[in-house]
């Protein structure tokens, strides 16, 4: 979303976030953009009893509509589900003439929504005038389970800026608070410490092809609920001195330069961001066959794919990259040119830019 505030031409559009929350840490970088902020204030679950709970909410729904009708937008973008159930029905009240649907993930999340949850995804996806998902997988789960006509669901995927690599002073002092010297293999992982990511899998699977070399070094970037399973995982296989649970930082772009190996072991994905910004830092990638990964994996090309829980295979693909540097290489510079055509910022704000136009035009005919 940052991305299309910085990008979209501004003699054809002006972007405004309606935050349901209060600004977060990106507020002032989309303020730069030239983006407008408006925040409902709208409160977390666990921030009051229930009944003055649902008033809040209540109340920061009527705002939502009050600052619709103000302000007259000609689309509504919302990526996720919060954001388009929230514009899907209060859209007879809104009069928004243009309602755009995100789909960032495989949708097995929906398997825990409540009856009322279900009701209000059910009104968007009637309601909204496209469905914009980020992957082909994505897309091809969304028309099979939602029972939608082709033509609604649009894919535009996921774009990735291309960086200058940090200095290699920089690089050197991240890689040595790992434990990894310049000889060392860096395998990296960019994961919240959660369920479905993967990571006790993972974990497994680097300390079995880590037994012949203590050169190499697993780095899980994130933080969640797993962390103290995952520490007590690393404690019973030994491997505190190899396995380091680095936490989570804001940005971890600069970081993909550090690793020499970029791994996802995730059970269920759409488009992958991590994966996309390992191979914008030209990382060759190793990742589980889950969701559209494999539109940013191409076997054999940009890197290796392997089964989803597969831990023999995630260890097999580890230590052929690990012995291999020329494979490493080659996969590398692959995923970089992959990235920077197929992926690029330009191609996405373009696809955005006129899905945009051709819907408003369409309204405007009606």
């Amino acid at each position: 979303m940052l991305l299309l505030a910085k990008h979209l031409p501004r003699d054809r559009f002006q972007v405004e976030f309606v935050l349901l929350g209060p600004p977060g840490v990106l507020a002032d970088e989309a303020r730069a953009a030239g983006a407008g902020i408006q925040a409902l204030y709208g409160p977390s679950r666990a921030s009051a009893r229930l009944p003055v709970w649902v008033f809040r909410v209540l109340a920061s729904v009527w705002a939502f509509v009050r600052l619709a009708r103000r302000r007259h937008y000609d689309v509504i973008d919302a990526w996720l589900f919060g954001s388009y159930a929230l514009a899907a029905v209060t859209r007879p009240l809104t009069r928004i003439p243009v309602l755009i649907s995100g789909r960032r993930s495989l949708s097995d999340y929906k398997a825990d929504f409540s009856v009322a949850q279900r009701f209000a995804d059910l009104i968007a996806t009637r309601s909204s005038d496209a469905i914009v998902a980020n992957a082909d997988a994505v897309a091809d789960n969304v028309r099979l389970l939602e029972r939608l006509p082709a033509q609604q669901v649009r894919v535009i995927h996921n774009a990735v800026e291309l960086l200058t690599p940090p200095p290699q002073d920089e690089l050197r002092r991240t890689r040595l608070a790992w434990g990894a010297t310049e000889e060392s293999v860096v395998v990296g992982c960019v994961a919240n410490y959660k369920p479905r990511k993967g990571l006790e899998m993972l974990i497994d699977a680097f300390v079995e092809a880590s037994r012949t070399s203590d050169a190499i070094r697993l780095v899980l970037i994130g933080e969640g609920p797993l962390r103290g399973e995952l520490e007590a995982r690393i404690a019973r296989h030994g491997a505190g001195e190899r396995v380091i649970l680095a936490g989570e930082t804001l940005d971890p772009r600069a970081m993909y330069y550090a690793f020499d190996i970029a791994v996802l072991a995730s059970e269920t994905e759409g488009l992958p961001n991590v994966l996309l910004e390992a191979a914008a830092a030209g990382r060759p990638l190793i990742a589980t066959d889950a969701g559209g990964s494999r539109e940013i994996v191409i076997d054999g090309e940009t890197g290796i794919l392997v089964p989803i829980a597969d831990r023999a295979g995630m260890t097999a693909a580890i230590t052929r990259l690990v012995d291999d540097p020329h494979l490493r290489s080659s996969y590398g510079a692959a995923a970089l040119e992959r990235a920077a055509s197929e992926f690029s910022v330009a191609r996405c704000v373009a696809a955005f830019a006129a899905l945009y136009e051709e819907l408003a035009a369409e309204h405007h005919r009606r």
